[in-house]
């Protein structure tokens, strides 16, 4: 599989943790920060954040208290 080239000129696109991201998207659900703000403070594009949100809109962080939670066989 090929990767898409970039055009001459244009700036490299910076990587962003996955839980970094995570973080931005639940921030801007919470309403604590606009999806240009988000943008702004990682150092990437708007159309970055969307497409996380389109990609990891139903992904969650998951707390070492849920994991240490007694619960059902499928959540251990």
């Amino acid at each position: 599989m090929t990767s898409p080239r970039r055009k001459e000129g244009a700036p490299r696109a910076r990587y962003v943790h996955l839980g970094e991201r995570l973080l931005a998207i639940g921030r801007i659900r919470c309403g604590v920060a606009t999806v240009e703000e988000a943008a702004r403070d990682l150092g990437v594009t708007r159309e970055d954040i969307l497409d996380w949100v389109a990609a990891h809109g139903s992904d969650r962080l998951v707390t070492l208290a849920e994991l240490r939670r007694p619960g059902s066989p499928q959540m251990l």
